[in-house]
């Protein structure tokens, strides 16, 4: 009501029961539904070409991301003199800083968990 009520040259009527319920006939809610069906339908459309295009987009991305550390790997192209191709490691020794992995996460089938423990 407060909405409706600070629109200029509106009045709110209330308690006319007996008006509203004669005037029951002349007020046709069945087109108002249909449309509000059509346009709730058309939203859970819109809704779902949304989502398919953000999974396309960050699909997209992500393979972006692959042919990037891809090229990065492989070198690109004949200008890449200092990239030794697949033999060179993902890892350099300065990317860890000298150190050395201590630990690995991963699964591991229960028969050979003791050849993978540590001593």
């Amino acid at each position: 009501f407060e909405e409706i009520g600070k629109i200029e040259g509106c009045e709110i009527t209330k308690n006319r029961v007996n008006e509203f319920l004669a005037a029951d006939g002349a007020v046709k809610l069945d087109e108002v539904e249909s449309e509000l069906q059509r346009l709730y339908q058309t939203f859970l459309k819109s809704k779902e070409n949304n989502e398919s295009l953000m999974n396309e987009k960050n699909q997209a991305v992500e393979e972006s991301e692959v042919i990037a550390a891809a090229l990065k790997i492989l070198g690109e192209g004949s200008g890449a003199e200092t990239s030794q191709g697949l033999s060179q490691p993902i890892l350099d020794e300065d990317a860890l800083g000298g150190r050395r992995l201590g630990y690995v996460a991963g699964v591991v089938p229960r028969i050979d968990e003791m050849r993978f423990s540590r001593a």
